[in-house]
């Protein structure tokens, strides 16, 4: 009997073992997506600056600054107050 249950246990250890490494690895690749937006968000304003300034007929570009910081921050993981609300309420079913 004794045997059983430090074996169940090991099992159980093992599967716990296995879904921190893989919610680590998930973690891991979120952090990437959201460096890889920022630096894309900035070369996109980047781009659009030095349109604009290289011909003054091209100013109205400037206006695609803000759409672009907009989907930066819809897209972005970095708002986790937003997500962590959302989650909320499937925490308080599930418990």
């Amino acid at each position: 009997m004794q045997e059983n249950e430090s074996r169940q246990q090991e099992r159980l250890f093992a599967l716990h073992q296995d879904e921190y490494s893989s919610l680590k690895a998930e973690q891991a690749s979120r952090i990437g997506f959201r460096d890889n937006l920022l630096y894309v968000t900035l070369g996109v304003v980047g781009g659009v600056c030095a349109y604009a300034v290289k011909k003054p007929e091209h100013a109205s570009a400037l206006l695609l600054i803000p759409w672009a910081c907009f989907i930066y921050a819809c897209c972005s993981p970095l708002a986790s107050s937003y997500d962590s609300w959302i989650y909320v309420p499937a925490e308080e079913k599930s418990a």
